[in-house]
């Protein structure tokens, strides 16, 4: 019996929602395994360390990269304050992991409320606290070094 390889789909996941469901179709045509956080179930252990765990198993990683940086998990080993789609890529990487990375092309028209910079928008609320435009502006940044 044929190896079935799995594929880890790495996307931030509001904004690229439909992507990440054209990765997965690409993924089951192809005849392969996708992995994606929708389908995690409950295992006890933190996100990025389920993450992380399931990616070790996966023979391939598609990352899918537009306008918004995603959720920073807090923990003492991300000092730097990296998503979690970036810390997947490093630890994919690290294992020797071919990566399929899709970037928006930065002329795309692209919908305001999917880009971090929308949420300058909300922090410039005289109702917000004012840390707010700096984490933005600090993600818009990083998002661009990533």
């Amino acid at each position: 019996m044929a190896k079935q390889y799995s594929v880890f789909i790495s996307a931030t996941s509001e904004d690229l929602k439909e992507y990440r469901q054209a990765a997965r179709d690409a993924v089951l045509m192809a005849g392969m395994r996708p992995e994606m956080m929708e389908y995690f179930g409950a295992s006890g252990r933190p996100p990025l360390s389920e993450c992380l765990a399931r990616l070790s198993d996966c023979d391939l990683v598609i990352v899918l990269v537009a306008r918004r940086y995603g959720w920073i998990p807090p923990s003492p080993s991300n000092p730097e304050g990296k998503s979690i789609t970036w810390l997947e890529c490093e630890h994919a990487v690290a294992l020797g992991k071919t990566l399929l990375v899709f970037l928006l092309d930065e002329t795309a028209v692209w919908p305001v409320e999917f880009t971090e910079s929308s949420c300058l928008c909300v922090s410039n609320d005289p109702n917000n606290d004012s840390s707010n435009s700096a984490d933005v502006e600090r993600r818009v940044k990083t998002l661009s070094e990533f």
